[in-house]
């Protein structure tokens, strides 16, 4: 299985390698609030909906790619960063990890890049919705 973002991207068909994927667990949202007349804190964590609600989570993806020389080094992270802009163009989009077996809606991402001799990395930062949630 390799790692997809939307229908259509995806890094490792373009000469990539995937490296690592870290998926962070969401928080648990609670709530505590002081209410006169009443010992201690109310937990609200459960609020109107009777569910206790969860915080974004961060799924962050490593890929590395050898380029030699100097010149035009960038060329591949333009190209893969340009596609992924046009993924999210609209707003959110899908991605799939590569080590699980279900999809995660991400609405934000950020990349950095660096270099290690004629290696190139290039870490994939997604901020997702909790399981459930839909953000526009």
């Amino acid at each position: 299985m390799k790692f997809k973002i939307s229908s259509n991207i995806i890094p490792e068909d373009s000469g990539w390698t995937w490296c690592s994927e870290n998926i962070g667990s969401p928080n648990a949202r609670y709530i505590f609030a002081k209410v006169a007349g009443a010992d201690g804190l109310i937990d609200l964590s459960r609020g109107a909906s009777g569910a206790l609600r969860y915080d974004d989570r961060t799924i962050s993806v490593t890929f590395a790619r050898f380029k030699k020389g100097q010149d035009d080094w960038m060329s591949n992270v333009d190209t893969l960063v340009d596609s992924i802009k046009s993924a999210f163009q609209y707003g959110s989009s899908v991605i799939y990890p590569k080590t699980e077996m279900r999809y995660y809606t991400a609405y934000g991402w950020n990349y950095s890049v660096s270099r290690d001799g004629i290696i190139q990395f290039l870490t994939l930062n997604f901020r997702c919705a909790p399981f459930g949630t839909v953000h526009t």
